[in-house]
């Protein structure tokens, strides 16, 4: 028989986090005395305080003084004064990212690693995701080392109801309801039944129902950061009301499921993953280790935090890590790839085979000027099916992925063979700085033999990179920084091909013998391409041994909102007939190559006139994406755009990833898409989402259409997943 209930299930929602309230009161500011340890921020829960991390019960411990130990400084953040609101309030997520970003800056300050780890617990998991949100992917990356959730309501809470609410979810609401009739004033039930009351029309609790808008609305974590997620699992409880036991599989902690809990769980390898903690006991009053109500003061579960915590804060194992890199650049786009002693695979969704990775060579020292020692790392990479590898070498800045920087590829010797090989003998860290030998083809040298070529780089880092510099080798091509520079500076002019068609290109450059460049780029039509208007716009970059980079920085003159600036490379040294080839990037549509030679050594830019507004003539209009659809085939999922084109020159379309989807990215016309099916007003594009396996995923991209001209329609948010 079911119990009579007579309050509302909202009313118990207050046990997403549980305390006696207490006045309101100021969070201290950040903490000065990390010294070189690593910060321990604990975050507490809805309606909770700070108090909550350091019981002085005598069957439970306190997790501040169970954490704390040489090397580790553990701090509280204490929101009691808003815990009721969402996790939007300033006083909550903008409060906590600016402790975090302090107490990473602190701890850098002092020589210590600068980064926090965040122990969150119940609705503080959920503050830890708004705050690394408003951080940004810069400064979480820099500022945020490892995330451990506890007990936290990713996906909300069955408290607050919802059709897909189990039986024994029902059950546990319904008898811990009846306890607050029954025992409103007994030890332990009393705090939940006055919180339940003072809280059931919260803010917060209302978010917490399942596929709520706040819920929705809330960032995941961002790729790459480790997050360890730990969920309770009260699999057998007893209660005092029938003095029988009770088996409860699916009611989680009592108030978070398990399937919520462990949402966002990530990289294992760096103390991240999913963590289930299973306990059995009494449940009214709560007394498990693993419900909700008693997580923050269980050995258990303190246990499992230190685990996480000692897990990522060990060295870095270069045979044993994740890499993000491009097969020496065979990969348009980074892959992620494991490498467990010192050999790894990744799947190549393109050619449906894969990469091939080794560890080649280990080097430590310092290279940053941060006091500590980076690692650098030489990796061959051989594509799945082919006869070669090639070389990529990256540094360990941190121990996430996101912490590594690839090193640009050489070529200094243009012959045959397309990338120079890394010399596995000569890669080591020296003086502050990663001296590497290269070895490349000759023009005259048969792939049969090794190459003939040989090449000493030395790489300085300059704040965001690594620049290299030749130190020795077989060829007299490669000047000094400053020669290179005065070779660099003056007048540029060319042409570029972007979705408008080939278009003229004037660059104002100036560059550095420190390796800094600025430059102005103009741009006009030429005879075969008349319909092109004029435009300006300044760029900033770097010029090093290898390569010149150049990145677009802010408009001078636009032609109108459609038009787009874009991004130039190419490689270096110069030739002796002053010429430049490179690619054109950028967000800018089905944008190829650029091709100039230097004309003078004046770098003065010299004004384009201004594009005249349109004088009764037809305005180009932008094609209009009309209907949307998805759908699944094998191992894929389909977009499909059909879109109308009053003029007639719809070119392409292109897509990025959202929402925290890894797609770069990506402009294709539609006489050159690699995969998509073309067909007049519409285009469908596949995306490889696993379907059909036992790890099907899903994301969120954005997409357009673009004409001739470069206007985009705007763009659709579109939600792939398997069907």
């Amino acid at each position: 028989m079911r119990l009579p209930v007579t309050l509302t299930i909202g009313l118990l929602v207050a046990a997403l986090g549980v305390a006696t309230p207490s006045p309101a009161r100021a969070d201290p500011p950040c903490r000065q005395d990390l010294g070189e340890s690593q910060p321990v921020l604990l975050v507490h829960g809805f309606t909770d305080s700070a108090e909550t991390w350091s019981s002085l019960q005598p069957d439970r411990i306190s997790m501040v003084k169970t954490l704390t130990k040489p090397g580790l400084t553990v701090d509280t953040f204490d929101y009691r004064a808003v815990n009721r609101n969402w996790v939007t309030d300033k006083g909550i997520g903008q409060a906590l990212a600016d402790r975090i970003t302090c107490l990473a800056k602190t701890s850098r300050d002092n020589g210590g690693p600068g980064e926090v780890i965040v122990v969150g617990h119940s609705m503080g998991g959920l503050a830890t995701r708004q705050a690394a949100d408003l951080m940004g992917p810069v400064a979480v990356t820099r500022d945020l080392g490892l995330v451990i959730t506890i007990g936290t309501p990713n996906l909300g809470s069955f408290w607050r109801g919802g059709r897909a609410r189990t039986a024994v979810q029902r059950a546990v609401v319904d008898v811990l309801n009846l306890g607050c009739q029954v025992h409103p004033g007994a030890l332990g039930v009393r705090p939940l039944c006055a919180l339940a009351a003072a809280m059931a029309n919260s803010q917060a609790g209302l978010a917490f129902a399942p596929g709520s808008d706040e819920l929705t609305a809330l960032p995941p974590f961002p790729p790459g950061l480790p997050v360890r997620a730990i969920a309770g699992v009260v699999n057998e409880a007893s209660v005092d009301l029938f003095g029988q036991r009770l088996f409860l599989p699916g009611a989680g902690d009592l108030v978070v499921d398990k399937a919520s809990a462990l949402a966002g769980a990530a990289v294992p390898e760096l103390g991240g993953g999913p963590v289930e903690i299973s306990c059995s006991g009494w449940v009214l009053p709560p007394r498990t280790v693993c419900d909700h109500f008693n997580q923050t003061k269980s050995a258990e579960v303190a246990e499992q935090v230190s685990i996480g915590i000692d897990t990522y804060l060990a060295e870095v194992d270069p045979y044993n890590a994740t890499y993000s890199l491009t097969c020496g650049g065979e990969s348009a786009d980074p892959f992620s790839v494991r490498v467990t002693d010192g050999h790894g695979s990744a799947d190549n969704p393109v050619t449906g085979g894969s990469y091939d990775v080794n560890v080649a060579a280990v080097s430590t020292g310092e290279l940053t000027g941060n006091g500590r020692a980076e690692t650098a790392v030489l990796l061959y990479c051989s594509p799945q099916p082919s006869n070669f590898f090639v070389s990529e070498a990256v540094v360990f800045l941190g121990r996430r992925p996101t912490h590594q920087i690839r090193l640009a590829t050489l070529d200094p010797y243009e012959g045959l063979y397309p990338i120079p090989i890394y010399d596995p003998e000569e890669f080591v860290v020296r003086d502050g700085r990663l001296v590497t030998g290269i070895d490349d083809y000759d023009a005259d040298d048969s792939h049969a033999d090794p190459p003939s070529l040989h090449f000493v780089y030395e790489w300085r880092w300059n704040g965001s990179e690594f620049l290299p510099s030749q130190i020795s080798g077989d060829s007299d091509q490669s000047p000094s920084l400053a020669e290179q520079a005065k070779a660099l500076t003056g007048t540029w002019e060319g042409t570029y091909t972007c979705a408008q068609g080939l278009t003229g290109l004037r660059l104002f450059m100036t560059a550095q013998d420190t390796g800094a460049v600025s430059a102005d780029f103009t741009f006009f039509a030429v005879p075969s391409n008349p319909a092109v208007p004029s435009g300006h716009f300044t760029m900033t970059g770097s010029h090093s041994a290898a390569e010149l980079r150049l990145i677009e920085d802010r408009w001078v003159t636009r032609p109108d909102n459609s038009w787009l600036m874009v991004d130039l490379t190419a490689p270096l040294p110069l030739k002796a007939s002053m010429d430049l080839q490179g690619q054109v990037t950028g967000s800018a549509p089905a944008c190829t190559t650029f091709s100039m030679r230097k004309t003078s050594a004046d770098a003065t830019p010299t004004p384009v006139e201004q594009p005249e507004p349109p004088s009764g003539g037809p305005v180009d209009p932008a094609p209009r994406i009309a209907a949307v659809d998805t759908y699944t085939e094998g191992a894929l999922v389909y977009v499909s755009l059909s879109f109308t084109d009053p003029d007639g020159d719809a070119q392409g379309f292109g897509f990025r990833g959202i929402n925290g989807a890894g797609w770069a990215e990506e402009n294709q016309t539609f006489t050159e898409t690699s995969y998509g099916r073309v067909t007049p007003g519409r285009i469908d594009y596949p995306f490889n989402h696993a379907c059909g396996t036992g790890s099907p995923v899903e994301s969120d991209i954005e997409a357009w259409i673009y004409d001739a001209a470069g206007h985009r329609s705007e763009p659709v948010a579109v939600h792939l997943g398997c069907q």
